[in-house]
């Protein structure tokens, strides 16, 4: 019989723990709190999170945590244990992505994305099935400060301006620039806003002004990083949310200069490690970040749907619930 969903409504912290259910016992409460967390403190929204319900009880779910840019980050759909025929239990799934899809499609939202393991082989199967195909993989790579610290190149000078407000037009541009020719990501142009953009970046994790550097020369900015830092198992990292060189400037030492003054930032704070999420098809940053002593330690498929426009231009038609324009964001490492 055919599966109705509808939105989640008042029933989103029952949902999120059936949601967590399927995690191991000492990871469960970790990612339940965080969800519940940054629900209620308007970081994220729940709200087009969907389920199942038949008789009052909650038979299904699949949680999307909608962040303040308008991206939709989700998790897998759950199950009830209660559902035990298994052509029911695909049918559930089913209906909950499918419905999504729907939703996300008559959205303003850009992207709705979910990150999965090699492991995860019948899930990867499942989603691309139902409308979120793999559009690339991420190549997580980490350095150990205290091992490597790259110099910068002799030869050109650069001025680097700390984040403050009164500089974020500066910001918003470099970022669109460094768009132009990128290999990491380029799926993302004209999908959103610049400022939007910067946004993303910006409520992604701690933001510390300092670690926000734009670069220039000669009153022409030419790249700019962006990091935060946290605690990873009470050791404070530093993490590279972007990372990008405007296409007049590349080739000429600015991103080696980049990352020294980011090591050299680390290594005063007492950080010991830097960690970052790169495109595979980005070879040309994969060599630069394996130079300065960047080596991978994960890969995650990224599965992804986006809207059906791209900003600035006029409206297109909703793609239907199948493989359509993809995109992929940085994950964290909270």
């Amino acid at each position: 019989m055919p599966i109705t969903t509808r939105r989640v409504g008042w029933r989103w912290q029952e949902a999120v723990e059936l949601c967590v259910s399927p995690l191991p016992d000492d990871q469960r409460p970790e990612v339940a709190d965080e969800l519940l967390r940054d629900a209620r403190s308007g970081v994220t929204s729940l709200r087009p999170s969907r389920v199942v319900i038949e008789n009052r009880t909650l038979l299904g779910c699949i949680i999307v945590a909608k962040q303040m840019d308008s991206s939709w980050l989700l998790q897998l759909p759950v199950v009830s244990e209660e559902v035990t025929d298994a052509e029911c239990r695909d049918e559930i799934r089913r209906a909950l992505v499918t419905d999504l899809a729907t939703d996300f499609d008559l959205s303003d939202s850009w992207i709705a994305q979910i990150l999965l393991t090699h492991e995860q082989e019948s899930d990867s199967r499942f989603l691309t099935e139902n409308g979120f195909p793999i559009l690339t993989e991420l190549s997580f790579m980490s350095a150990t400060v205290s091992e490597h610290r790259p110099r910068p190149p002799e030869g050109e000078l650069w001025q680097s301006d700390s984040w403050s407000e009164s500089i974020r037009p500066r910001f918003d541009a470099t970022i669109t620039a460094t768009y132009q020719g990128t290999l990491d990501c380029p799926e993302l142009n004209g999908l959103r806003s610049e400022e939007l953009a910067l946004l993303g970046h910006e409520v992604s994790g701690p933001f510390q002004p300092d670690l926000w550097q734009i670069y220039s020369q000669a009153e022409t900015d030419a790249g700019l990083i962006l990091a935060r830092c946290h605690s990873d198992e009470s050791e404070p990292v530093f993490e590279i949310v972007y990372f990008g060189v405007t296409p007049p400037f590349r080739g000429r030492g600015l991103g080696q200069k980049m990352l020294a003054d980011l090591f050299a930032e680390a290594a005063r704070q007492g950080v010991s490690e830097i960690m970052l999420a790169v495109d595979v098809r980005n070879a040309p940053a994969i060599r630069l970040y394996e130079q300065s002593g960047f080596r991978e330690f994960d890969r995650r498929q990224v599965h992804a749907r986006l809207g059906a426009t791209r900003y600035g231009e006029p409206g297109e038609s909703p793609p239907p619930a199948a493989p359509c324009r993809l995109y992929i964001s940085r994950p964290t490492f909270s």
